[in-house]
């Protein structure tokens, strides 16, 4: 392999599955997510979004853009809570949504969403990638 002018070899190339159990923080995320663009197509139909999600402990961060032609009737907050009180994170569990601080940098953009959702295209398909190391041979 080369890359500008530098010769690389590859010396580890590691490909994972994961599974994750209902509950999971990486399934809350994604069902935090989901929720987020179930929200946004409830407004509007041809509604944009991408939408990231991460979380460690009682903080929930949400990350990204949407394009609605009217605002959400929700907040991320109440999407979050709701997400997690559905999933069992109730008061007495060890998880309580009541307690999340969510940070959102989500960027809620109104107006026509198809200036995006009609040229964007963000699908792929990841199967757990540790990507591959490389070093320079000279």
């Amino acid at each position: 392999m080369r890359r500008a002018g530098i010769r690389f070899a590859l010396v580890s190339w590691v490909l994972g599955h994961k599974k994750t159990r209902h509950g999971h923080p990486d399934k809350f995320c994604d069902q935090v997510a989901d929720a987020v663009i179930a929200e946004c197509v409830a407004i509007d139909p041809d509604a944009y979004g991408q939408v990231e999600v991460s979380t460690w402990s009682d903080q929930v961060w949400l990350s990204g853009g949407i394009c609605t032609r009217k605002p959400l009737a929700k907040s991320m907050r109440e999407i979050v809570l709701e997400t997690g009180l559905a999933l069992g994170y109730v008061p007495g569990n060890h998880i309580d949504a009541n307690r999340y601080k969510v940070t959102s940098t989500v960027c809620e953009r109104i107006g026509d969403p198809t200036q995006w959702s009609r040229h964007v295209n963000d699908q792929s398909v990841v199967i757990g990638c540790r990507w591959l190391t490389l070093r320079a041979t000279g």
